[in-house]
Parts: C-alpha cells; sequence; structure tokens
C-alpha cells in the first residue's frame, strides 16, 4: 500500500557575479510504495527542479540542488482539507515559552507580501517581462 511523505529539499540559488548564495527549503509531497522509494523520488524531483536562466539584469541564474533535508511519513493515511501532515515535538516547563511559539498573523508567510527582502536578483528576467506584458495591457498601455 503507498503511503504519503513529506520531503524537505535543499536548492542553492546562485547568481552570476554575486558571492550570496540563496538557499531555499522546499517541502515537497510524494506517495510511494516504500521508504527507500521515497527517498529516491525525493533525490529525482530535486535533481528535476534544477534549471538555469537569466535574471532581469542579464546575469545566469543556476538553481542547483543540494540534497535532502529531511523526510517523514504523512501523519494521516488519507490526504484531504486539514490533514496532518507532519509534527515537531518539545518539552517546556512554562505557558511563557510556549507561547513564543505563536507568530502573529500579520508575520505569517502567505500575508507578507515580500518573503525575501534581501538584494540578490534571482527572479527570471522572462517571467518579470511576461509579467509586466500582462500588467500594461490590463491598464489599456498596449
Amino acid at each position: 500500500m503507498k503511503k504519503w511523505y513529506v520531503a524537505t529539499l535543499i536548492m542553492k540559488i546562485k547568481v552570476e557575479d554575486n558571492n550570496e548564495f540563496i538557499v531555499h527549503k522546499n517541502l515537497y509531497l510524494i506517495n510511494s510504495n516504500s521508504d527507500e522509494e521515497a527517498y529516491t523520488k525525493s533525490l529525482k524531483l530535486g535533481k528535476n527542479n534544477e534549471t538555469s536562466f537569466h535574471n532581469s539584469s542579464n546575469k545566469l541564474v543556476l538553481i542547483t540542488f543540494e540534497g535532502v533535508n529531511d523526510l517523514e511519513e504523512v501523519i494521516d493515511s488519507d490526504i484531504e482539507d486539514g490533514c496532518e501532515l507532519r509534527y515537531d515535538e518539545y518539552a517546556y516547563t512554562s505557558n511563557e515559552e510556549i507561547l513564543k511559539l505563536i507568530t502573529p498573523k500579520e508575520k505569517l508567510d502567505v500575508f507578507i507580501n515580500e518573503r525575501f527582502t534581501g538584494e540578490t536578483d534571482y527572479g527570471s528576467k522572462d517571467i518579470r517581462d511576461l509579467a509586466l506584458l500582462k500588467k500594461n495591457k490590463l491598464m489599456g498601455l498596449f
């Protein structure tokens, strides 16, 4: 019987002429017959997501798969709205410590407009150009 897994993959982003590396920890849902097969699928998924393109400054951007950070079996076997994917376990001695784990709504990723505020431009020039073209068409500039 197939089981669901959550794979955490490390992807490295390097922009030409920039000394900084941007690193993404990407989570993927994987359906597999065994732990070993899930691991193999994770490696293949990471390799298949490697790419290169030019950013808006015409600098080459390389995205490379660095490896698997974690691979966990999903808790609920039926994937549906509200199912539990994974959990972390901690032990604390005070309620104040527990409350530090709670993130205010406005600081949750989904409510933040810019997730990365660094200066490294690793966005695709083609995608930005297409978005600008669509925006201009919507505004009646073309």
